[in-house]
């Protein structure tokens, strides 16, 4: 039986198709001798009748459990596969965010501008990884007092 397979395997492969796994033939295979048993129990009666259902039962039970752990291990090994695929992702987004910084330069490493320079001069790349240093978020908009925050929200309520 397995050559026979094996040989029905071998011309679908050289008819450019892909043979079906040896489990699920011989689970096919099972299943149609299944079938022919039933016949059989058909003519039988009584005890025998009896004996042999519960008995095709049981091996049907077997060979469905098998089935569906097949299953389950398919859908672990296709969890994993996405799970692998969201990590190669994000190991590649983070490469990407890496070479960026890079390329823009560490903050720490941002030099102060020079009380003479005019902030025109300074490079745009600079300027904004300077204004990033929270240390600076005060040098460049100064908290108002308390009367600028009233006079900025009578405008505002005006204007709105």
């Amino acid at each position: 039986m397995v050559k026979f397979l094996y040989e029905q395997g071998e011309e679908l492969k050289a008819q450019g198709k892909e043979r079906m796994p040896v489990n699920e033939v011989l689970s096919l295979w099972l299943s149609s001798r299944f079938v022919a048993t039933t016949r059989e129990i058909a003519t039988l009666d009584g005890e025998a009748a009896w004996k042999k259902q519960r008995q095709m039962c049981d091996d049907l039970m077997k060979m469905r459990r098998a089935e569906h752990r097949a299953e389950h291990l398919e859908l672990q090994r296709r969890e994993v596969q996405i799970e692998e695929e969201r990590l190669e992702m994000e190991r590649t987004e983070k490469k990407r965010r890496d070479r960026q910084a890079a390329s823009l330069g560490s903050i720490g490493d941002v030099p102060e501008p020079e009380p003479d320079q005019r902030w025109e001069d300074i490079p745009d790349e600079t300027k904004i990884a300077w204004a990033r240093k929270p240390e600076n978020i005060d040098r460049i908009k100064p908290p108002m007092t308390e009367e600028e925050h009233l006079a900025y929200m009578r405008e505002y309520l005006r204007a709105h």
